[in-house]
């Protein structure tokens, strides 16, 4: 039982995380998206 609390915990804290209010999370999420492409892209 206490596993399964760990991973919820780990589940709200992502989730808490995804609620910020900071300038990564203003940018517009294609623009993230493209970008993470033309990364793996360059790396490959």
């Amino acid at each position: 039982m206490v596993d399964i609390n760990n991973k919820l915990y780990k589940i709200r804290l992502i989730d808490d995380l995804g609620t910020q209010e900071s300038v990564i999370h203003r940018i517009n999420p294609i623009i993230k998206l493209i970008t993470t492409f033309l990364y793996i892209i360059k790396v490959l």
